[in-house]
């Protein structure tokens, strides 16, 4: 094979019944196989994985490696990518025949895209569709981000692992994934690569399908390892420190907004298991680290929602938040409309937040 154009990453642990229809996903694309090459990186299983993807051979580069977590398995397959785009693959989803095409275009219109990101459909074990992992995306056929959004908050869509591709030339910016990150790798990238990309592309449309079933620790409840996932994401954040002061990031914004993001998490969690106490604690102590200080009445409903989420059921929240939701919008709008823009953009572009002084 020559060059390949695109460089498909499918990760494995003991997913071997799931394994052979996420390959065949990928060989079943409308997109020229012969511009694409596929590899497998089979992170210790157990099963029997190794013999189910002997018969496809000729078609895949298959790596066997010790047991190390996702993040060693993901850079064991960029390790050895030769594409010019790379797009990731857990061996227990799968996508749907035009997916890589669909996002090979998207990459040729805008040159000045790093990252696509699309929907998924969430499916049951049995790989039925049950809903869009992103919800009520209307009639737009795309939206596109920047670092200046994710500074000033924006949100910019995240989607599992199955939904992201990258330019290589972007990607190894924020390589290797520091080895920590033994669950949920793909985490880490969507907190770099914002900062790095010069734009990121979000697909609303679904390109393929995301599985929920027993192995997964979010879908069986396993509460354990779920409270392990979240103090793991907190000692995340020093590996995370070291690579943005490597590349000569001004890091106390992006630190400090995922350091809020993990304390949601912890609220959210405990109040689920029924630990209310646990949740009412770490809602009280919740600190707010915005960089630009919002008006008095956002922050009283921010301090009201955040204690209502460790006390109110959570499908109860929810259903409250999406009622409330244009009392948000209304307040963020008359915030935002009377802030001048200018001073905070010169102090991002002076502070280099959105680009590396690292040559």
């Amino acid at each position: 094979m020559s060059v390949p154009f695109f460089s498909v990453v499918i990760d494995t642990y003991n997913y071997g019944n799931y394994l052979e229809q996420a390959i065949e996903s990928v060989l079943s694309q409308s997109f020229p196989l012969k511009d694409v090459e596929i590899i497998v990186v089979d992170d210790g299983s157990t099963d029997d994985t190794s013999t189910r993807v002997k018969r496809f051979n000729k078609a895949i580069t298959y790596v066997y490696k010790e047991n190390g977590g996702q993040a060693s398995a993901l850079n064991a397959g960029f390790s050895r990518a030769k594409g010019s785009l790379v797009s990731l693959l857990d061996a227990d989803d799968y996508w749907y025949k035009d997916k890589l095409k669909v996002v090979a275009e998207h990459f040729e219109k805008f040159d000045t895209v790093d990252v696509i990101n699309h929907n998924l459909s969430i499916l049951d074990e049995n790989g039925g569709d049950e809903y869009l992992w992103n919800q009520d995306e209307g009639d737009v056929a795309f939206r596109q981000y920047n670092c200046e959004d994710y500074l000033r908050g924006v949100f910019i869509p995240v989607v599992p692992t199955s939904g992201n591709s990258f330019r290589m030339d972007c990607l190894k910016k924020t390589l290797p994934v520091p080895q920590s990150y033994r669950v949920c790798a793909d985490s880490y990238l969507h907190t770099v690569l914002p900062l790095v990309a010069r734009n990121i592309l979000y697909i609303p449309k679904p390109l393929g399908g995301y599985r929920i079933h027993g192995k997964n620790c979010w879908s069986n409840h396993d509460t354990f390892t779920i409270e392990r996932i979240i103090e793991k994401e907190s000692l995340n954040l020093h590996d995370l420190q070291k690579w943005m002061d490597d590349m000569a990031i001004n890091n106390r914004l992006i630190l400090n907004k995922m350091q809020m993001a993990i304390n949601r998490k912890k609220i959210f969690f405990y109040n689920g298991n029924g630990e209310k106490l646990k949740a009412l604690k770490e809602a009280i102590l919740y600190k707010d680290f915005a960089q630009i200080s919002p008006p008095l009445s956002y922050r009283l409903l921010k301090r009201i929602s955040v204690v209502a989420s460790a006390v109110i059921p959570p499908d109860t929240y929810h259903e409250l938040c999406e009622k409330t939701y244009f009392i948000y919008v209304w307040l963020m709008k008359k915030f935002w409309k009377g802030l001048k823009y200018a001073p905070i953009m010169n102090k991002i572009a002076n502070n280099k937040m959105c680009s590396s002084k690292k040559k």
